[in-house]
């Protein structure tokens, strides 16, 4: 698996990417990622063999956005892994290798910070198998319902079984 910047070449690709219906409330279409990205938010895709199979935004911004979020952290937005190839673990893996992705490119980040929808349990799953670590606090500002509050440092190492260490 492989994570990396999006570029003007991916668009058709991203594009043809699909969320399940279920999922759609917490992450939004493809067109609706890119259309979210700028100049502090950055896409990046995860990438198997050569395909494209899901995206997410690393948003340099958050912390002026967020009160939960400080100076030197980069919010996670809009994760997600095509329908059709979800149930691989691919999000997982891709979470896990994160703050390793994000060392060289952002190397003043201390921290990864979300937010995860109460009612997404697969995700909230995911993120803390992945090193994310629930703050113990809501944030009450998305669209779609309360969200847990999730963070990561930048510098810590998760082993294969989703253990921070």
């Amino acid at each position: 698996m492989l994570l990396r910047p999006f570029s003007p070449p991916d668009l058709a690709s991203f594009l043809s990417l699909s969320i399940t219906h279920d999922q759609l409330p917490f992450v939004g279409r493809p067109e609706e990622i890119l259309a979210a990205a700028n100049e502090f938010a950055h896409l990046h895709l995860i990438e198997v063999e050569t395909v494209i199979v899901g995206g997410f935004i690393l948003d340099t911004g958050y912390a002026s956005q967020y009160d939960f979020a400080h100076a030197g952290d980069i919010g996670v937005r809009a994760v997600f892994i095509d329908q059709h190839h979800q149930g691989n673990a691919l999000g997982r893996r891709a979470m896990m290798a994160l703050a390793d992705y994000v060392k060289p490119r952002y190397p003043w980040a201390q921290r990864l910070v979300l937010t995860v929808n109460c009612k997404n349990a697969g995700a909230i799953a995911c993120y803390q198998r992945a090193g994310f670590t629930d703050t113990g606090e809501l944030y009450h500002g998305g669209s779609a319902g309360p969200q847990h509050i999730m963070l990561r440092k930048v510098d810590n190492k998760v082993s294969p079984e989703g253990d921070a260490g």
